[in-house]
């Protein structure tokens, strides 16, 4: 969502994200409870950090909207 609003500088579009993104997860989680649940989380952030990191490694490109005395990731 960061990386969307830094592109973008939509509020909008950030909320609509993050929106979308906590219906899914309330939906989409099995009611479990114990170590059933930390084993559902911890796979859950497995599958998706690693998107997160292929996302995050393209690189920016000339058009994009960020501000330019925004700070920029180390890369």
């Amino acid at each position: 969502m960061t990386l969307v609003y830094d592109r973008t500088e939509s509020l909008l579009l950030g909320m609509l994200m993050h929106g979308s993104l906590t219906a899914t997860v309330l939906i989409m989680t099995p009611s479990v409870t114990g170590v059933a649940l930390l084993a559902y989380g911890l796979s859950f952030a497995a599958g998706t950090w690693p998107v997160i990191g292929l996302l995050r490694r393209q690189p920016v490109t000339a058009g994009d909207r960020r501000r330019p005395d925004a700070p920029h990731a180390p890369a």
